[in-house]
């Protein structure tokens, strides 16, 4: 006798060690009309391929626990490596790079935090960091995904455009490199956190790539370069724990400035507040680096994790987090 489709969908996500997978099909059991076990099954083994082929046990689903493709996509990736070689490693049906959106990416950085997390015991050798952001650490983030860190005192200059190198990743050696040239904390560890979006987003991508100094400010037109610099957005400033110690300092979900919030910010009127910070993202820079709030002190959003005052700015106006 066929087990429901709720127990059967349990089984299979447990074989995926996705939480999310067929979802949609959990949503129409409240429809007059469930989806068939046969719909639901050849659904799983068409993504299941598909996934083996991309090497991502991740692939396809967003931010939210969906798909952010449909099975088609899937199918036509498996379809790509049947007609491939042996040997060759799979590109999406276009032919082109796999291209990755902003809940994919997220998806994939949270997924990393979570192994971070679990395999804390094992990778800080018996004597762990009990806070989740003490976890955020890119060498231990690096190692798990196959690759060593190692510090040089200088780079060179990218051959391309001249410009001294920060942080590179062969891929070939699976190594990641930093320079010591810059000793900037906050621009090291953006930089070695889009060395690590590299790693994971574009692991067949293959040879050397230089980066040069990245804060989190700029914006990248190449596709990949955004990818990984997205991939440290999301990776050193989670949404979830950022957003617990905005309301630990300020007292809220979402900063509005008032005369009374203006006082315990920096103990002047909102005029005054505003006439320093004529935009949203002047205010979101102060909020960012601000130490003291209502008379209490404590270490700034930015310092908090690691970043400069200008990316977690960006972090906070994205994440709705103050209003006008």
């Amino acid at each position: 006798m066929n087990k429901p489709l709720k127990a059967r969908i349990a089984e299979l996500r447990h074989l995926h060690q996705n939480p999310y997978a067929f979802i949609e099909y959990l949503d129409e059991l409240d429809e007059p009309t469930s989806a068939p076990m046969e719909l639901a099954d050849a659904h799983g083994a068409r993504l299941s391929a598909s996934r083996k082929v991309l090497e991502d046990p991740y692939a396809y689903l967003d931010g939210d626990g969906g798909f952010s493709a449909g099975i088609a996509e899937a199918t036509a990736a498996t379809r790509s490596s049947d007609a491939g070689s042996k040997g060759a490693h799979a590109a999406p049906a276009n032919n082109q790079k796999r291209r990755y959106n902003d809940a994919e990416i997220e998806a994939k950085a949270i997924a990393l935090q979570r192994r971070l997390w679990r395999e804390r015991d094992r990778l800080w050798e018996g004597a762990p960091p009990t806070n989740p952001i003490e976890v955020l650490d890119i060498r231990k983030a690096l190692h798990l995904v196959g690759y060593d860190l190692v510090f040089e005192s200088g780079l060179g200059n990218d051959p391309r455009t001249h410009i001294e190198v920060a942080g590179l990743i062969d891929r070939d050696a699976k190594v990641v490199k930093a320079s010591l040239q810059f000793v900037e904390p906050a621009y090291q560890r953006f930089t070695l956190a889009h060395e690590l979006g590299h790693a994971v987003l574009h692991p067949d991508a293959g040879g050397i790539h230089r980066d040069r100094p990245l804060d989190g400010m700029t914006r990248s037109r190449e596709p990949g370069e955004r990818e990984a610099d997205r991939f440290a957005t999301f990776f050193l400033m989670p949404e979830k724990l950022l957003r617990e110690c905005f309301v630990q300092r300020f007292g809220t979900e979402c900063f509005v400035l008032t005369d009374d919030t203006a006082f315990a910010l920096s103990r002047t009127t909102s005029d005054a507040v505003q006439k320093k910070n004529p935009t949203m993202r002047h205010l979101a820079r102060t909020l960012a680096a601000a130490e003291t709030y209502n008379s209490r002190s404590f270490k700034s959003l930015a310092a908090r994790f690691g970043v400069s005052v200008g990316a977690m700015a960006i972090r906070l106006d994205e994440l709705d987090l103050l209003k006008a």
